[in-house]
């Protein structure tokens, strides 16, 4: 090997570019093959790319650029798993969860599935804290007068 600044003409310079597709994004396009209201969603947007608040983009649905599941439970269940009982979300109470997951996500009655799906949790159920009122500070006993 020659160490110089000026190019040799019998190298090659090889460059890639790859595109890291997440796997679960199959799992989604899949359960809009199940879901007859993704169906007709995915229909209207073939023929307009934009169909009021949803858009098409690689074959998966947006809805205000978030990623549209559908009715799809076990895709719900998952997002809702990878972002609460993860390191991620690490067992956060539900205001923090819904806030996560509405970031990236959507679907029909999103906020009332992480609400149920959040009061069925066991971790979040065994560390709940107590809604009581603080004791506040210790009052001290009256002296008695006799024995």
């Amino acid at each position: 090997m020659l160490f110089s600044r000026v190019p040799q003409s019998d190298t090659y310079d090889i460059s890639a570019v790859s595109v890291l597709k997440p796997l679960w994004l199959q799992d989604i396009k899949e359960a809009y093959a199940q879901d007859a209201a993704a169906q007709k969603l995915l229909s209207e947007l073939c023929v307009h790319s934009t169909q009021g608040l949803y858009t098409l983009l690689d074959g998966l649905i947006k809805f205000k650029g978030r990623l549209w599941l559908g009715n799809s439970p076990t895709l719900q269940s998952k997002v809702f798993n990878s972002l609460h009982s993860s390191a991620v979300g690490g067992y956060s109470r539900f205001e923090v969860t819904y806030k996560c997951i509405k970031q990236l996500f959507a679907w029909p009655k999103l906020k009332q599935t992480i609400k149920d799906l959040v009061a069925q949790c066991t971790t979040c159920q065994q560390a709940k804290h107590e809604r009581v009122a603080y004791p506040g500070l210790l009052s001290p006993l009256p002296i008695p007068n006799g024995a």
